[in-house]
């Protein structure tokens, strides 16, 4: 162990020129930029594309067809073991009776998927078919979607789809719907099926028949991933400790 009441003895300007010697001035506070530069580096922001499906893609459970085709039927239940209750089967369970007989709710869970990540933006997309809210001869119909407990307004207004059409339709989650998804990373989704108004001139009372063949939540994410030390972090505390003795013996010598 050396004793530093020796080295305060010993002229510094013999140290300094040893250092110099061995490495320069220049070249010790290159290296050290470099070191410092090193663990900057060593902090790697991490972005990644999670996704989370629901649901077997299987032309809700026709097996024949993709999203685009329409329906071979409306008022169908294809559910075999292991499909969500919400998907390949029509929502509507009877045509007429308690608006709730058309009403759905789900959840994506992708706690295990985004541990140790931070969600930077959302989208919810269904495979869906039936939704008529933009056909304007069915009075009333106003099917209605929330995420996480806040309504999309107005979410199916324009989508007129007859009765047997399917599509993608793709939700992006507002600012405060994904900060309520950030609390434990589930998406909390419910489709409170709508009702053709009793003063229609047809199918009055009648509830909305709809569909879903899967659902899926995609999250965008960032996190900052730890890496080891880099080999330039002794020396670079070294070298520090070197620039401020030398800093305090100067300041020293002038006082």
């Amino acid at each position: 162990m050396i004793d530093l009441v020796v080295i305060e003895k010993r002229s510094w300007g013999s140290i300094q020129a040893i250092l110099v010697q061995l490495m320069g001035d220049k070249t010790l506070k290159q290296l050290i930029l470099s070191a410092l530069f090193s663990i900057i580096l060593a902090i790697n922001p991490v972005s990644a594309t999670v996704v989370n499906t629901l649901g077997d893609l299987d032309f809700f459970g026709f097996g024949v067809g993709t999203i685009g085709d329409p329906s071979p039927a409306i008022d169908f239940d294809n559910r075999t073991v292991g499909d969500p209750a919400h998907t390949d089967n029509d929502i509507r369970q009877a045509i007429f009776g308690a608006s709730t007989l058309n009403d759905v709710a789900f959840s994506h869970d992708l706690s295990a998927q985004l541990l140790g990540l931070t969600a930077t933006s959302a989208e919810l997309t269904l495979a869906i078919g039936g939704i008529q809210d933009g056909n304007l001869s069915l009075v009333g119909l106003d099917d209605r979607l929330f995420i996480e407990g806040i309504e999309v307004v107005g979410a199916f207004d324009t989508l007129d789809q007859g009765a047997f059409a399917t599509a993608l339709v793709t939700f992006q989650l507002s600012a405060a719907q994904l900060a309520s998804f950030g609390t434990d990373f589930i998406v909390n989704v419910f489709i409170d099926g709508g009702r053709i108004s009793d003063g229609a001139p047809i199918g009055a009372g009648a509830l909305d028949s709809y569909f879903l063949d899967f659902t899926t939540v995609t999250v965008e994410t960032s996190a900052v991933s730890a890496v080891p030390l880099p080999a330039a972090l002794p020396l670079f505390g070294t070298g520090l400790a070197i620039m401020g003795f030398i800093g305090w013996r100067r300041k020293r010598k002038l006082a």
